[in-house]
């Protein structure tokens, strides 16, 4: 869980309750379950018309994966490489085949495969790079899901309001009536907003960055796959692949 991202949230929604209850009023003054159900089932239906419902769904059950930690493994990458690097300039690269079977990630054990079978190494690189591009364009589809309902979420919400102001006049009896069902009928619009600028665009935008961060994470490894293929020294293979490192966590950031 990281605690930043779901605190980030939280703060979010605490400013509109501190709001609410500074103005002298109760958060359970803003519920209102037609509002939420025509918002929340209005989105999401536009969004299956618009969009494959397979990645509609796959994008709401992965709604929760924004707030896990996503934190790039760069670092034990790197020393992975630097490590099979030493292994195969001692004992040869067929050595490295015992060990791949303890590499966790399917995605390196796939190249490393490749590599101790004699593959060219232009083959790998294509091999991996088409991987990579095949799990950023799933991803892509995934969060763009997210954005399409923040488009929509505001629309719906605003729809919602017309319709309430419609049944309103149309119904009205006394004067006295029309601020509180009025205020009713703009919950909607409350609603439209806070889907898409708390939940779908922010969580949307978040898996995003989570992506980049994998697919930065595949790039360092198919260039120390490769690092360990053309049999570099284990230094060099380290600093070549400290280039995907942030500039202050790198061991020799002078001079950048």
């Amino acid at each position: 869980m990281n605690l930043l991202a779901l605190g980030g949230l939280l703060i979010a929604f605490g400013g509109i309750v501190f709001v609410i209850i500074v103005a002298g009023s109760s958060p359970a003054a803003l519920w209102d379950l037609s509002s939420f159900v025509l918002v929340l089932g209005g989105t999401v239906g536009i969004t299956m018309m618009t969009l494959p419902s397979e990645d509609v769904i796959i994008a709401l059950k992965l709604m929760g994966k924004a707030f896990a930690n996503a934190d790039a493994k760069y670092q034990e990458t790197i020393n992975l490489f630097v490590e099979l690097a030493e292994q195969a300039r001692k004992d040869g690269l067929l050595s490295l085949e015992e060990r791949i079977a303890r590499i966790e990630s399917p995605f390196i054990q796939k190249g490393m495969q490749l590599l101790v079978d004699g593959t060219d190494p232009s083959l790998i690189r294509q091999m991996l790079e088409m991987d990579i591009d095949q799990l950023s364009s799933r991803h892509a589809r995934r969060y763009s899901v997210l954005e399409t309902m923040g488009a929509y979420a505001p629309t719906m919400g605003m729809l919602g309001t017309v319709i309430g102001i419609i049944f309103t006049l149309a119904n009205l009896t006394t004067p006295d009536e029309i601020g509180a069902k009025v205020a009713i009928a703009f919950i909607t619009t409350l609603y439209g907003a806070l889907f898409a600028n708390f939940i779908f665009l922010p969580i949307g935008g978040r898996l995003k960055q989570i992506s980049k961060l994998e697919v930065s994470e595949r790039e360092l490894a198919l260039e120390g796959m490769l690092a360990v293929q053309a049999g570099d020294n284990p230094q060099i293979v380290k600093q070549k692949l400290e280039a995907f490192l942030p500039v202050g966590a790198r061991n020799n950031p002078a001079g950048e």
